[in-house]
């Protein structure tokens, strides 16, 4: 187990790769500007005119979003996990997340030192704007995570690694999607909800290479709405909020800052930024006790 950088990863044929779904992305993207085209040749054959400019642009949005989130997708940085023979190499930076001066660590582990593997269906409550009424409404995201159990005195690298990563400042701005976690002393948190396939495409690979797989896998509930954060002291609500953020969530993070501090949005920025520099990463805790058991994905 060891820390390198993805320069110094060499893959084969025979591994297997785990990134982002791409196929999707560059499908919808055609099918996109396959309706902007269309709309423009209604338009100059004298079609309803005001409608085909506003499909045409329309679809000129969803095609540009699509076909820019297939090439960050495709990047040769986007992958997650990589397996060979003997073990895997775990991405700690996400492929959003650009920073040139520091190359991009890698985490090296082979398969006979991960005492343990499961999967965690994690259920996250946030506050989301309604379209219609431009209201602030409860809702839920289900995020899927595969844990790896491995000896406490093997993450204290790992560990290093990511909160270097919380401090980074990134090209063009921070995009703040932690993919790599060690919520304890003794687990690797792998973020399963943005790449391609299955949790048990992995889980599969593991128990082939006889690592104990826990088939009871743990459900948790986490609760960033604002009334379960307004009467919090100021350590938790840190820690909360630094959560959301490795959660991916930056957003929803600001507006929490927001609510609860009754600032501007460029003021919610700025908190951010300081609590992002200033906090360990606490993103992506295990609970003491597990819900009931999930069914794997």
């Amino acid at each position: 187990m060891k820390l390198i950088t993805i320069d110094d990863v060499r893959k084969s044929h025979n591994d297997v790769v785990f990134g982002p779904a791409t196929l999707r992305f560059l499908v919808l993207s055609v099918l996109a500007f396959s309706c902007v085209l269309g709309s423009v040749i209604a338009y100059f054959r004298g079609a309803d005119g005001e409608g085909s400019l506003v499909i045409g642009l329309f679809c000129s949005v969803i095609g540009l979003l699509t076909f820019w989130t297939y090439r960050k997708n495709s990047s040769p940085h986007s992958w997650l996990v990589i397996t060979d023979e003997k073990g895997m190499f775990i991405h700690v930076r996400s492929g959003r997340n650009r920073c040139e001066a520091v190359p991009r660590p890698v985490f090296r582990i082979d398969f006979n030192e991960i005492k343990s593997a499961r999967v965690t269906r994690v259920a996250l409550k946030l506050m989301s704007r309604k379209k219609k009424t431009n209201k602030m409404i409860r809702s839920t995201v289900i995020n899927w995570f595969i844990d790896l159990e491995v000896e406490p005195e093997q993450l204290d690298v790992l560990s290093a690694a990511i909160k270097q990563e919380y401090a980074m400042k990134y090209d063009g701005g921070a995009f703040l999607s932690y993919p790599v976690s060690t919520p304890n002393g003794h687990t690797i948190r792998l973020d399963w909800s943005r790449v391609r396939g299955s949790t048990r495409v992995l889980i599969d690979r593991l128990r082939d290479e006889h690592v104990n797989i826990d088939t009871e896998n743990s459900a948790e509930v986490h609760d960033f709405t604002f009334k379960s954060l307004e009467n919090v002291d100021e350590v938790v609500l840190k820690e909360k909020v630094m959560q959301m953020v490795g959660y991916g969530h930056k957003w929803k993070a600001e507006k929490v800052i927001r609510h609860i501090y009754k600032c501007s949005p460029s003021e919610a920025e700025r908190t951010l930024a300081g609590f992002v520099e200033a906090h360990a990463p606490i993103a992506k805790p295990i609970p003491s006790e597990s819900t009931a058991p999930q069914n794997i994905k």
